[in-house]
């Protein structure tokens, strides 16, 4: 039997300051996604994480 797997691992983010402020004001926000799958042989798995300002606000499991 020949086996099928697919893995995908996508990782998006950005991160921002306002610059030209004394540094106390610079109020740095971050965002980012990291978001992976595998398919093998008709079952798959899937996990989502996100985060922004360092928290994460998403941890969700399953596939596309």
């Amino acid at each position: 039997m020949q086996s099928h797997r697919k893995f995908s691992d996508v990782y998006t983010g950005e991160a921002v300051y306002n610059l030209g402020v004394p540094r106390a004001q610079r109020n740095a926000v971050g965002t980012s996604t990291h978001r992976y799958q595998l398919t093998e042989n008709g079952a798959c798995y899937g996990r989502r994480i996100s985060s922004k300002n360092g928290f994460v606000t998403e941890d969700a499991q399953g596939c596309d």
